[in-house]
């Protein structure tokens, strides 16, 4: 799928790549990310991502403190708010407080958990790119769930870019988040898988 540029801004000293990112005209409801320093372009996802996304939301909302809430599809996070790269999870935790800031992006500091749900045509970004740069953005917990196999990992304990712990679940078990998320118990009895290609 084509992406125009606006206007191609001449990147200088004092800007960044990002800019550019933000100018791009993409399609409503594809996601605009930079990610290692280049700009990512996600397609829409399939219907049971949204399911399977859904499904986290509503357990997460119902089970953490009123100190913090969970969001989908938004807001990016960062580690540096002012520049350079950004992201988009699918799910994201942070203080309730975050959520109610005029900032398009949140401090990466400031996320208790991301959740990516794999989408067909970009598994290699979830589930070998994020992996690495949450650990780096040293977000405490990364919940991956793959409809295509059935299989979430969950990724703890961020250390020098990578993530120490991890723990893998099968569709239909329940996932213990750790004891900074409320030890909450994820139930994923009904998350659909996709078919089969």
């Amino acid at each position: 799928m084509p992406v125009e540029a606006r206007e191609l801004p001449t990147l200088g000293e004092k800007d960044d790549i990002r800019r550019l990112a933000w100018r791009l005209n993409v399609p409503e409801g594809l996601r605009v990310e930079v990610l290692g320093g280049a700009v990512m372009v996600s397609p829409l996802p399939v219907p049971k991502h949204y399911v399977i996304g859904n499904r986290i939301h509503t357990q997460l909302h119902w089970q953490l403190s009123g100190q913090r809430m969970p969001t989908m599809n938004g807001p990016g996070i960062a580690p540096d708010i002012d520049r350079g790269d950004y992201a988009v999870p699918d799910l994201t935790v942070a203080p309730t407080a975050r959520f109610y800031e005029d900032a398009a992006l949140v401090p990466a500091s400031d996320i208790d958990l991301v959740g990516e749900i794999v989408s067909r045509e970009n598994a290699r970004r979830d589930t070998l790119v994020l992996p690495d740069i949450y650990a780096d953005w040293e977000i405490p917990v990364y919940l991956l769930v793959d409809p295509r196999t059935g299989e979430i990992t969950l990724f703890t304990e961020p250390k020098n870019g990578a993530y120490i712990h991890r723990e893998c679940f099968r569709f239909g078990e329940e996932v213990s988040l750790p004891t900074s998320l409320d030890s909450i118990r994820l139930s994923t009895a009904d998350f659909p898988r996709y078919r089969k290609s």
